[in-house]
């Protein structure tokens, strides 16, 4: 279990988002007027940085938003040279106009600390954190808040080296049975969109996080998996299937169930809440 100053920081908690809650509770220990914590997901074929989780402890959190890392000149720089970001005073140092800055004032933040994310040496995102205080990110409390959110970091980039091979497992399978005849790779990141697009456009009504909403998308490229367990004679057929060809067809689903359970089992990962 990972610590900090011998206080446990994830207990027993499953979801990121639990995780992150219970991590600003204990930061909140430590540094009184830390607000809220978030985390936000580069995505590099769109250059979107999306929101995924965050702890608000003062103000509405800010979910289900998006933003060009290009049109930051801050942040891109951030990414690139992986240095931290401290603002002191939100009202003096950020100018008014920008959708998110905006949203920062009316939320009455005053003060925020950033630093980016990697796995490896790949970037994964940002970390902000905000006060309602200013001038809160001393020397000290910023060498506090970068060992933590070096295990916030830690967590997400096991969860999504752990995703990204079970997806590469799942690709080797399509390959193995041929299934990259008719189900392309542009064709599934496509489906993975779509399935975002829809997550995103129904999550008020269903109460969808961002988080889940994440998991939705990267998972989305499994949703016929279990055609690897449709013989071929079936599954290739040109002609109209008949009765019993169909019913055995409409048991991918199932298979791809039972696949799906065996490969979260075997890389660990079932802990996660929308598996």
């Amino acid at each position: 279990m990972l610590r900090f100053n011998g206080i446990p920081l994830f207990s027993s908690v499953h979801s990121l988002t639990e995780q992150l809650e219970q991590l600003h509770d204990n930061i909140l220990e430590r540094v009184r007027g830390i607000a809220r914590i978030a985390c936000a997901l580069y995505d590099p074929d769109t250059d979107l940085l999306k929101t995924f989780i965050n702890s608000t402890h003062q103000g509405h959190a800010i979910v289900n938003y998006e933003y060009p890392l290009s049109d930051s000149t801050s942040l891109l720089t951030m990414s690139q040279q992986r240095t931290c970001r401290v603002i002191d005073d939100i009202r003096r140092d950020i100018p008014p106009g920008n959708p998110h800055s905006d949203w920062l004032i009316d939320q009455g933040y005053t003060s925020s600390f950033t630093m980016p994310m990697f796995n490896g040496q790949n970037f994964l995102g940002f970390i902000f954190i905000d006060s309602t205080r200013s001038s809160v990110f001393t020397d000290t409390v910023q060498r506090d808040l970068m060992m933590l959110c070096n295990n916030i970091n830690l967590t997400i980039a096991a969860e999504v080296t752990a995703v990204n091979a079970l997806l590469a497992t799942a690709q080797a399978a399509r390959d193995f049975a041929d299934l990259r005849d008719f189900e392309t790779g542009k064709h599934l990141t496509r489906m993975a969109q779509f399935a975002r697009l829809i997550a995103k456009g129904v999550a008020a009504q269903y109460r969808l996080s961002d988080e889940k909403i994440e998991h939705i998308h990267l998972f989305a490229s499994l949703h016929d998996i279990g055609k690897i367990g449709i013989p071929d004679k079936i599954l290739l057929k040109p002609a109209r299937l008949n009765a019993q060809e169909r019913a055995v067809m409409q048991g991918h689903v199932a298979k791809g169930v039972q696949i799906i359970e065996k490969v979260l089992k075997d890389y660990q990962v079932g802990h996660l809440a929308d598996a």
